[in-house]
């Protein structure tokens, strides 16, 4: 009796475990981001929520499943996977440019959040995208290629 107890406790805690490790803690709701520039509006450095820099131009293109764009200093780019509002970003890859402290400091900020993309909601006018836990770590609204 004693066995059975322990198994199923076992077997309800990897249950837990998997479900823990599997949702999107009720990020985005989906929608088109494919084909359309998308400028950040803003970011997540270090837990807060920051607004893009005035005169800055960070921007995504969503195409082909690959994404790409400019970061702040540089160009970069890597694969995604959408299905639904679930949206997964490969490893990216970028050019090696320096710039000034605080545009380097922004572009880390952004490449890393893009990392930890989980899920996306799209409509006609804005891109929000939201980590693991359901948080938003991303927004965006459409606009003009930066480059």
């Amino acid at each position: 009796m004693r066995s059975v107890r322990l198994l199923v406790a076992c077997a309800l805690m990897v249950t837990m475990l998997a479900w823990a490790g599997c949702g999107t803690g009720g990020g985005g709701t989906g929608g088109k981001l494919e084909g359309i520039n998308w400028v950040l509006k803003t970011y997540d450095s270090k837990g807060a929520s920051k607004a893009a820099p005035a005169g800055v131009s960070v921007d995504a293109l969503f195409e082909n499943g690959k994404v790409g764009g400019f970061s702040g200093v540089n160009t970069y780019q890597g694969q995604y996977k959408l299905s639904g509002n679930s949206l997964t970003i490969g490893q990216i890859a970028s050019t090696l440019m320096a710039g000034p402290q605080n545009l380097m400091d922004l572009e880390q900020a952004y490449l890393a959040d893009l990392q930890q993309v989980a899920s996306c909601s799209a409509d006609a006018v804005g891109l929000t995208l939201f980590n693991g836990n359901g948080r938003q770590v991303l927004t965006y609204t459409k606009g003009e290629a930066s480059q």
